[in-house]
C-alpha cells in the first residue's frame, strides 16, 4: 500500500514462504507493506498471516493506520523475522490506552505467536521497532488464557 489512504483491508489470508535472511532488513517475503498511509490512514483488520518473513511492515508516515484483530499465530512456526516490522516514520498507537483495561474491544486485539498460556512476552518475532518509532501497543487483560492479549473472533 503505497501512499494510500481511507482503506480497509479486512478478512484476508496472506501466506508466503520465508527466505533465508536472518537479520532485520526490509528484504524477504511480506504480507503487507504500508508506506505513507497519509493523514486519513486506514485499517488492517481481522487478517491472517502465515509463513512470511514479515507479516506487516510499516515505513514513512502512518500516523492514522489501525492494525487490529489480526492473527499472526497460525501454524507451527513464527514469522521468520517479525510479525509487525516498524521501520521508520510514524505509527499511531495501537489500541485505546487505559480504556482497554475495562473494555477488551478497545485493545489492539492482535493474536501473537508469543501469547502463550505461561505468560505474555512479545519478542522481536512479534514486534520489531528498529529505529525507535514512538508508538504504544495496548493489549487487553482478557483473552482465552487470561493473558494480556485478545484473539480475533
Amino acid at each position: 500500500m503505497d501512499n494510500c489512504s481511507a482503506f480497509d483491508i479486512n478478512n484476508n489470508d496472506f501466506s508466503g514462504s520465508p527466505s533465508t535472511i536472518s537479520i532485520l532488513t526490509d528484504q524477504g517475503s511480506h504480507g503487507i507493506i504500508f508506506n505513507n498511509s497519509d493523514a486519513k490512514g486506514g485499517e488492517c483488520y481481522k487478517n491472517t498471516f502465515v509463513g512470511t518473513d514479515y507479516a506487516i511492515h510499516t515505513q514513512a508516515q502512518n500516523q492514522t493506520l489501525r492494525i487490529r484483530c489480526n492473527d499472526f499465530a497460525v501454524g507451527s512456526a513464527p514469522h521468520q523475522i517479525s510479525a509487525l516490522f516498524v521501520q521508520d516514520g510514524s505509527l499511531r498507537n495501537q489500541g485505546n490506552g487505559i480504556a482497554c483495561i475495562t473494555n477488551p474491544a478497545e485493545a489492539a486485539g492482535n493474536h501473537w505467536k508469543s501469547s502463550v498460556a505461561s505468560g505474555f512476552i512479545l519478542t522481536e518475532q512479534d514486534i520489531s521497532n528498529i529505529n525507535g518509532v514512538p508508538f504504544y501497543y495496548f493489549a487487553s487483560a482478557l483473552d482465552e488464557f487470561s493473558n494480556p492479549t485478545t484473539v480475533p473472533n
